[in-house]
């Protein structure tokens, strides 16, 4: 069946919790018809980052994006950089890569890369992504562990930071309260 170009596709968001340099943060994946690139939503020219979950569920209702509460997680960049270490396991790899991954998905929508693709970096990468040993990927009976190199970890930690940073640089002085609060008050 062909599908008609001019019919509306849907657009639903999930809503992810993000713990960065100590401070809690909510930014929204949006995507279309579960087929399309997902990528960071930003309200008008907004940064992608709020204080306030509500009042990014505010400007979601606003711009007429659904919030699926189904999907999402949580992207905990300080504490993936706490369980760096030459040992990590399965669950400790899925939480780094998921913060490596949350970042690229901010730094993308601020038009600003993340800009670590060097062949140190990309093997690192590499073997976060092979240590999830998604079912998928790994063949029956088999089970990758990545051997880390003390700069494999040096250079996570420095996406984590550096990239941490430049998102939370970008988060306007004024703090994004929800409109539900500022009726109450």
């Amino acid at each position: 069946m062909i599908s008609d170009p001019t019919e509306s596709l849907l657009t639903v968001a999930a809503v992810m919790p993000t713990r960065l340099l100590g401070r809690d943060w909510w930014y929204a994946v949006v995507w279309t018809d579960h087929d399309c690139a997902d990528f960071a939503y930003r309200h008008s020219s907004a940064s992608p980052l709020y204080s306030d979950r509500d009042a990014l569920a505010d400007d979601l209702e606003m711009d007429g994006i659904p919030i699926d509460d189904e999907v999402g997680w949580a992207v905990n960049v300080d504490q993936a950089r706490e369980l760096l270490s030459l040992s990590m396991s399965r669950d400790e790899i899925n939480v780094v890569i998921n913060a490596w991954n949350g970042l690229d998905d901010l730094t993308k929508s601020l038009g600003v890369p993340l800009g670590f693709h060097g062949e140190l970096a990309n093997r690192a990468y590499d073997k976060l992504f092979w240590g999830l040993n998604l079912p998928s990927m790994t063949p029956p009976g088999k089970w990758f562990t990545p051997g880390w190199w003390p700069r494999e970890l040096a250079k996570i930690d420095q996406v984590l930071r550096e990239c941490g940073a430049r998102v939370v640089s970008s988060v306007e002085p004024r703090q994004f309260e929800s409109r539900r609060s500022l009726k109450t008050h």
